[in-house]
């Protein structure tokens, strides 16, 4: 056949088979995708850090006023009420740490208390997470060492309201399945309490 045939007028050309659109009909699609997903984690990666760059506005303030502890080494009869705080185990050093604290409500919006739990690290230990004990455990307590009654105070309890611009102070008490040495050799405490309508807070001592 002559290079120069030329088909009839009105005649159909097949596309040659090394026509790239006809070889890849969804080429543009294929590579279109990646780059829409590409954008859309880049832009959720950007609203995230702007929004924890900009932060959370703070509702409330605090601060641990005084620390206080009680160390000791109950031996309990597992066949009658134990007198040492919920969770610990029979035969084991504790140490309750009476925390006084204060929060400020910093708000326009009355604020209510959540729950309370305080966390101590040391180099020695594993974290150590204590939840506040309630006002029922508090009571046993002090029923089972009264010694230790001249650091009793009044309690912070969860769901206790605090106007908007006033302050609530009170006792919160934890307890760790640790001695009074591995107490002494701690790194640090906190207090995270948690309130019911806003951002927690994290109250340090030492």
């Amino acid at each position: 056949m002559s290079a120069l045939f030329s088909p009839p007028p009105g005649a159909s050309v097949p596309l040659s088979n090394d026509d790239p659109l006809e070889q890849h009909p969804h080429s543009l699609r294929r590579y279109l995708w990646p780059v829409v997903i590409g954008i859309v984690v880049t832009s959720i990666v950007m609203v995230v850090f702007y929004t924890r760059m900009r932060g959370i506005p703070a509702v409330a303030s605090g601060s641990v006023v005084r620390l206080n502890i009680y160390a000791m080494h109950p031996t309990v009869d597992p066949d009658l009420p134990g007198p040492s705080m919920p969770g610990a185990s029979l035969d084991q050093d504790q140490v309750i740490v009476f925390a006084q604290l204060q929060v400020n409500n910093v708000t326009k919006k009355p604020l209510e208390i959540f729950d309370m739990a305080a966390t101590m690290k040391s180099q020695q230990l594993d974290p150590q997470r204590s939840l506040a004990a309630s006002a029922t455990d508090v009571d046993r307590l002090f029923q089972a060492y009264p010694d230790a009654a001249h650091l009793r105070a009044p309690l912070l309890l969860p769901h206790m309201i605090i106007p908007p611009g006033q302050s609530a102070s009170g006792q919160v008490i934890f307890n760790y399945p640790i001695s009074q040495q591995e107490w002494d050799q701690r790194s640090s405490f906190q207090i995270k309490v948690s309130l019911e309508n806003g951002p927690s807070i994290l109250l340090a001592a030492k």
